[in-house]
């Protein structure tokens, strides 16, 4: 007889309005392959609009988070070449996985533009 394993799934990932998108395609990839398995999705706000977030937060599993502003320039963009502008050179990053390592035993980044292509573990 198959054996049926709930493994409890963590997530966290950051976005702003222009990555919003790609956003929503990464949370219903989690959706469609591992549901029964997420307890939750964290959504870090790198500059979301209120609309977003609003729309975030009614979608099941999935938590609008702010950013702890460990710097003063953690949510600035800032030039980093030729028609190229990093948020806070990336130092939200580790201040996200710390945050999410506080509320929950484990975690599992992804970039807002990942996309689950098949279920995260088997059963």
């Amino acid at each position: 007889f198959p054996v049926t394993i709930f493994m409890p799934m963590y997530f966290c990932t950051a976005a702003d309005a222009k990555h919003y998108p790609l956003l929503i395609n990464m949370i219903g990839s989690i959706h469609k392959h591992n549901f029964n398995d997420t307890v939750e999705i964290s959504v870090y706000d790198l500059g979301l609009t209120p609309q977003q977030k609003t729309e975030l937060n009614n979608i099941k599993r999935v938590k609008v988070c702010e950013i702890e502003q460990t710097n003063p320039d953690i949510l600035t963009d800032i030039e980093t070449g030729i028609n190229r502008s990093v948020k806070g050179l990336f130092s939200w990053k580790p201040v996200v996985i710390k945050d999410s390592l506080d509320k929950y035993p484990y975690v599992l980044y992804l970039d807002s533009g990942t996309t689950i292509l098949k279920p995260l573990i088997r059963h």
